[in-house]
């Protein structure tokens, strides 16, 4: 692990002098398995290694996909600690020591980096998911339900939200029957988790009026989440109208 990790820091180094972001990316996640495999203590140094390039990344893909990555790793920090940050409480104040933060803490701070890293879907929606499906997308991945590197980043995100285990008012589902009131929902400020699932939600819908593969894929997804379990009819009902 230790020469992959110094290989993975000459790649990025690299990387950052030839202006190639997907070299770069790949290089940081690269760093990252090398250095968790390592220790689990390497967590918070990548963390800020990746909010460092995140911040000076000038593309919005390369912003918006580390920014997840971000994401992720705050994740990882939170899942491998869980027993022990889960006996905090949260206070008023963010501890600025993240070995005190609690659940909620890092819960906000993960949807938080999910919101920046999809902020601007217009863009995102532009992109084609086959320049980007070596670095982030899903194993089943068909690019005719993951066609914009906006939906892979988006169901991306709401695996991480839903791994959140939060409870989801049927109703905020069920008024995403209301396409019209779909891409119009607007998402409070304080990044309230169900309303940024229901965000997410609302604009993969919107952005693929018309497209029926994407639209199916993320319908199917959204029925069962309203559920809460796999509906086999369901799924099976959507996928032969493609």
């Amino acid at each position: 692990p230790e020469t992959v990790a110094d290989e993975a820091t000459k790649i990025i180094a690299e990387a950052q002098l030839s202006g190639n972001d997907q070299a770069l990316i790949d290089g940081m996640v690269r760093l990252s398995l090398a250095k968790s495999s390592i220790s689990d203590d390497y967590i918070p140094e990548l963390i800020d290694k990746t909010d460092s390039l995140a911040a000076g990344a000038k593309q919005t893909s390369t912003r918006s996909i580390l920014t997840m990555f971000e994401a992720d790793l705050y994740k990882a920090m939170c899942s491998n600690n869980e027993y022990y940050i889960s006996q905090r409480e949260q206070t008023d104040v963010l501890p600025t020591d993240r070995n005190e933060w609690s659940i909620a803490d890092f819960n906000n701070k993960i949807n938080s980096l999910i919101e920046a890293s999809l902020s601007d879907y217009e863009s995102l929606a532009q992109l084609s998911a086959d320049d980007f499906k070596s670095i982030i997308a899903p194993e089943n991945y068909n690019r005719d339900f993951y066609p914009t590197l906006y939906d892979l980043l988006a169901h991306h995100a709401l695996d991480i939200l839903e791994e959140q285990q939060l409870t989801f008012a049927p109703a905020f589902y069920r008024n995403m029957n209301d396409i019209a009131g779909c891409a119009t929902f607007k998402l409070p400020g304080n990044g309230e988790p169900s309303a940024l699932t229901m965000n997410i939600y609302a604009t993969l819908l919107s952005i693929h009026k018309g497209d029926a593969a994407p639209t199916i894929l993320t319908e199917v997804r959204r029925i069962n989440r309203l559920y809460g379990k796999w509906s086999q009819e369901w799924n099976n009902a959507l996928y032969e109208l493609h």
